[in-house]
């Protein structure tokens, strides 16, 4: 799993995953005129042209990782491309939007299968081998008048023909995994209902019926009122499950984790209990995500606090401090992996050891936008051990590098330097250290 996803910085653009503002600064749901494409593609407007009249518009997925009018796969890998393409018809306002899938046929591209929604948005399409046939199936969901119920819809191809699958299910996220071991890909749809226990249900293909049938379901914390962020991947060695980053009360988030026990053959919802007040230790009010921190293809979930300080300081100039943690389902626990200061105002992590979150404290200057470590000891701020300043690079190109400091990284219209203090106290940072620690949030989530 790579990092879906922004702390600062994602706060504006997430939900590339899972997140969904169009990368090209339009409402990926707004209706657009056709490209003018070339090769393929033009083949492909003139098969759509063929079918919808001239009167159409293409339509966009609005989340996800295929957001393109036109999208083109090899569903069954023999080398050749099948495309799927969203439209509406615009003669007479017709409200109905059209789904054709497409293949390469000998005497160029003709219609494999075509399907019709009055629902008028595409909320995002994958493709993923479900069945465990070796082919990829075709997933779409299509939104609805309520922001949290989106309808799915399910294509499988082969030999130059789609055709839809059985299945009545809505959700409001979902996440792609072969969560039960079973070696093929399932479906864990996520949905927030107003009149009824909010739930996670685990669709898989049942070959004998062939279909996609709810093989276990758990209930959600039922504040969780939308999805900020869900990882999916490995959670320990041996299981596979997701990270559900939930919106709470307040704006704050919390993590839930769900996975198939396969003691018990049915889904979990770790860390959430809905007959006791056990409170969850994931609740946060920073927009810190669950994701692989440190590439060890194991997603870690974030336990937030603030750096230690005094009873008459403003807490809001104080550093939070992030604890990334794998869970241990045998304990059903968090586990500590990695400690970091997290700066949003400055878009940066800076990693710690374990000595050095308990031994310091940090805190910003918003007006020198710089970000200070000092010695925490006895209850009281120290000596200052580090000082990281964000430079305007063009100013830099005028006034020189500035003295005293050394450069970490220069990225876009921004220069990362530091300072070590040159004081004597029980702790001290390297400048190995510093550029060993230093990372840009943009290093995690734009990968």
């Amino acid at each position: 799993m790579k990092r879906l996803l922004s702390f600062a910085l994602i706060l504006c653009i997430m939900t590339v995953f899972l997140c969904g503002c169009s990368p090209l600064g339009i409402g990926s749901g707004e209706l657009m005129k056709p490209p003018k494409t070339s090769g393929d593609e033009q083949q492909i407007t003139a098969l759509i042209e063929k079918n919808a009249g001239t009167g159409y518009t293409l339509k966009y997925p609005e989340n996800g990782g295929n957001r393109s009018s036109i999208i083109i796969r090899d569903l069954d890998f023999d080398g050749e491309s099948e495309a799927v393409a969203f439209y509406q018809v615009t003669v007479n306002k017709d409200a109905t939007t059209y789904m054709l899938v497409m293949h390469e046929g000998s005497q160029g591209w003709e219609i494999a299968g075509s399907y019709k929604t009055l629902n008028t948005n595409i909320d995002r399409v994958d493709f993923s081998d479900i069945t465990g046939n070796g082919k990829l199936e075709i997933i779409c969901g299509f939104k609805t008048f309520n922001s949290n119920v989106n309808q799915l819809v399910i294509f499988s191809y082969e030999d130059g023909n789609a055709s839809q699958m059985d299945v009545s299910h809505t959700y409001t996220s979902f996440v792609l995994n072969d969560f039960n071991g079973d070696q093929k890909n399932d479906i864990l749809a996520l949905s927030i209902y107003a009149d009824k226990n909010s739930e996670a249900s685990l669709l898989s293909y049942d070959e004998s019926r062939q279909k996609m049938q709810i093989s276990s379901s758990v209930k959600l914390d039922q504040n969780v009122t939308g999805f900020e962020n869900i990882a999916s991947g490995m959670l320990n060695s041996d299981t596979v499950g997701a990270a559900v980053d939930g919106i709470v009360s307040n704006d704050k988030l919390c993590t839930q984790i769900i996975y198939f026990d396969s003691r018990s053959n049915s889904l979990v919802n770790a860390l959430y209990s809905d007959s006791g007040p056990a409170p969850n230790p994931t609740i946060r009010d920073g927009k810190t995500y669950c994701m692989d921190i440190d590439d060890d293809n194991i997603i870690e979930i974030p336990v937030l606090s603030k750096m230690p300080y005094t009873g008459g300081e403003n807490a809001e100039f104080v550093v939070t401090s992030a604890v990334w943690n794998e869970f241990d389902t045998a304990s059903a626990t968090l586990a500590e992996n990695c400690y970091m200061m997290v700066l949003y105002n400055f878009g940066f992590y800076f990693q710690l050891s374990k000595e050095a979150l308990e031994k310091t404290t940090a805190r910003i200057d918003a007006e020198d936008s710089s970000v200070t470590v000092y010695e925490w000891s006895d209850g009281n701020i120290q000596n200052p051990l580090l000082t990281i300043k964000i430079f305007n690079t063009e100013d830099l190109t005028k006034t020189g590098k500035p003295q005293g400091y050394t450069l970490i990284r220069e990225e876009g219209a921004k220069s990362y330097y530091y300072k070590i203090h040159d004081v004597q106290g029980s702790f001290s940072f390297s400048d190995e250290d510093i550029q060993q620690s230093f990372r840009l949030f943009s290093d995690y989530y734009e990968k």
